[in-house]
């Protein structure tokens, strides 16, 4: 049978989970033993949507300096004598194979000593295990709990309050007075987070005096994050072309699903890497159906990496020199692909070949860039122009975000150019943020595009915290380095050089930027528009802008027919110099425009 959780497929055997003559023969003894077990037992089906539940109170242990030292499940619990140990001192419990933390009552002991999921002491006691289970809400767990409960252990009108638990869904069972076991059992159902497992609910049995405080001390570890227990579990294989139609799949045969896993298990770990954001191919996908506990469900290959999900958090190995990639490209059926497509696979398996040819060739020429926390290092490595298979004369350059503390590195961009062409190209570091996050570097170190007109190089920003880069357009550094003018499809854009945008302005009249500079105290931002130089018969007119910080007010200065004007120089203050279209200067300042 097939249960269904989140549009995801579960193999489950479900009938057994639903005897209720298996139910009504489970032990009733003192304590949470036979709780635990009819919740095991029991397999929940709801459809039903539920209100944002509340957060379970933060946890009351935190401050508490009186947590003794971790015990892990399978040791035997440390520590004095229960009439040694005042209650208020609290240990951690740890289990690997529930992948979770707690924190409980250090006079607590084991129940058993080949149990160690049930501790007991005389003011109280708990007791964990994990079940699949499927429903819609957490909320609608502990209904069908109470449901299907044959006795019922939680008295006959238990309470069911939904929760949050570790940022989870959860639900809380409190039962009635008519509750006949003498100690006053509770029931938690978690939800574990996505990663973990399909449908797996931790459910945590504890007396009501204890059960809201330990709850509230639970969270989840990070599964083990090996992936060589993937081998069985592949899906297909997606080819990632941002082009809006639907993507190209294909399976892979048993021989090399085996060698892929062989692959994905030797990568060593590395930085998160930013997810390609562009037109035409990004990545290839490896899709999992119902991976191991604690697996993902898709990794992403690509530009060196193969980056995944769990628990919440982006996890990345390095691909060295993209050597899973393009095995990955050189599996695909192409006799079920079109032509474009295999076109395609064909270009991209071209350009890693050449990449690794000119890697291959001289070593690169490399220069670091060092945040000011000396936490980080940006690294730019510029290997040189390399005679190719292609007929080509190849150069690569990649520019990577290093930790200093380890060395564990990611490729952020790269570049592959082709010597002595025309335009613009090359990868160059420009500066880091007085607060370490952001990186800001150009794709255009070198060159100039064709055609005339202003044209600046390009300003890219690297976010340390995301693994984001994104394009900011072209632009200036304030004088006193906090701010960032930058302007992208007529439109000015300031920026704080620590992250935030403080705002934009859309350009007065639809002509082309010809100049754009900053106030010499860094409180204004003047931009000139003017016809393109590249048609002299154009008619237009000259606009001189200000955009001042104080108020963020923008206000047309000059608007011009005769001259145009093709450049301006912030002097001081209250001081601008423009230069017309045959070669003469201008001054404006309060007491307005003067030719010099």
């Amino acid at each position: 049978m097939v249960c269904k959780l989140r549009h995801e497929m579960i193999p489950q055997s479900c009938e057994s989970c639903l005897n209720s003559r298996q139910t009504q023969q489970l032990p009733r003894r003192r304590g949470p033993q036979g709780l635990l077990s009819l919740a095991l037992a029991l397999l929940l089906l709801s459809c039903q949507a539920a209100p944002t539940p509340p957060v379970i109170a933060p946890d009351p242990f935190a401050s508490n300096p009186r947590v003794t030292p971790i015990i892990a499940a399978g040791a035997p619990a440390q520590g004095s004598a229960a009439n040694e140990q005042p209650p208020s001192t609290w240990q951690i419990y740890a289990s690997t194979e529930l992948s979770i933390t707690l924190t409980y009552p250090a006079h607590w002991r084991p129940a058993a000593s080949d149990d160690i999921a049930l501790f007991r002491g005389e003011d109280g006691f708990f007791g964990l295990s994990a079940a699949h289970m499927v429903a819609e809400t957490a909320e609608a767990v502990c209904a069908e709990w109470v449901k299907r409960d044959p006795n019922p252990r939680t008295g006959s009108q238990p309470r069911v309050e939904p929760l949050q638990v570790a940022g989870q869904p959860a639900c809380l069972i409190l039962p009635s007075e008519d509750q006949q076991q003498p100690d006053g059992e509770a029931l938690l159902f978690v939800q574990y987070p996505r990663a973990y497992e399909h449908s797996r609910t931790l459910i945590l049995v504890a007396d009501m005096a204890h059960i809201r405080q330990i709850g509230a001390s639970l969270r989840f570890a990070l599964p083990p994050q090996t992936l060589d227990s993937l081998r069985g579990a592949l899906t297909y294989v997606e080819l990632d072309i941002f082009s809006g139609r639907p993507n190209p799949v294909w399976p892979l045969p048993d021989a090399q699903q085996h060698e892929l896993t062989t692959r994905l298990s030797g990568l060593t770990p590395g930085l998160v890497a930013p997810y390609p954001d562009r037109l035409g191919y990004r990545a290839v996908l490896i899709h999992f159906n119902q991976p191991p506990y604690g697996m993902p469900e898709t990794i992403e290959v690509f530009g060196g990496s193969a980056c995944f999900e769990l628990g919440g958090a982006r996890t990345c190995r390095a691909d060295a020199n993209r050597g899973i990639e393009h095995w990955l490209l050189q599996t695909a059926e192409r006799s079920q692909l079109d032509t474009g497509v295999t076109g395609l696979l064909d270009d991209i398996l071209g350009e890693i070949n050449t990449i690794a040819v000119v890697q291959a060739g001289d070593q690169p020429e490399i220069w670091s860039y060092e945040s000011p926390d000396k936490r980080w290092r940006m690294v730019l490595m510029m290997y040189g122009c390399v005679p190719t298979e292609t007929g080509n004369t190849n150069a690569y350059e990649t520019f990577s975000l290093v930790r200093s503390a380890d060395g564990a590195s990611a490729v952020v961009d790269r570049q592959l150019i082709y010597c002595g062409g025309l335009g613009a190209y090359g990868l160059g570091g420009l500066f880091w943020s007085l607060n370490n996050r952001y990186y800001y570097y150009t794709t255009a170190r070198e060159g100039t595009p064709d055609g005339c007109g202003f044209w600046q190089p390009p300003i890219w920003r690297l976010d340390v915290a995301t693994m984001r880069i994104q394009e900011l357009g072209f632009g200036f550094r304030s004088p006193d380095g906090t701010k960032l003018a930058a302007w992208r499809d007529q439109e000015l854009i300031l920026w704080d050089t620590d992250g935030a945008e403080w705002g934009r302005w859309q350009a007065p009249a639809p002509v082309p930027l010809a100049a754009l500079r900053w106030a010499p105290d860094s409180g204004a931002v003047a931009y000139l528009l003017t016809p393109s130089p590249c048609d002299q018969a154009t008619a237009g007119k000259s606009y001189l802008v200000r955009v001042n910080l104080a108020d963020f007010s923008q206000t047309v200065l000059i608007e011009s027919a005769a001259p145009i004007f093709d450049t301006l120089d912030w002097l001081a203050t209250d001081v601008i110099r423009l230069t017309d279209r045959e070669g003469k200067t201008w001054t404006f300042d309060r007491k307005g425009l003067r030719q010099d």
